[in-house]
């Protein structure tokens, strides 16, 4: 994800990713599916908070 806005600065980049793991973090369910929800929803959620958590240290 970095490389593709490799134009836009550091800090400028950490604080709009971070805002849109938020918004990603804030949602009911990331998965539209069943199945997506119970195979995959635990585990996104722990990655997107893991960014999330490197890019606000």
């Amino acid at each position: 994800m970095r490389e593709e806005y490799g134009f836009v600065p550091d800090d400028t980049f950490r604080e709009g990713r971070a805002a849109v793991l938020r918004q990603l973090l804030e949602l009911p369910a990331l998965f539209r599916t069943p199945h997506g929800r119970a195979q995959w929803e635990a585990r996104a959620r722990q990655n997107l908070t893991a960014e999330l958590d490197l890019l606000t240290v």
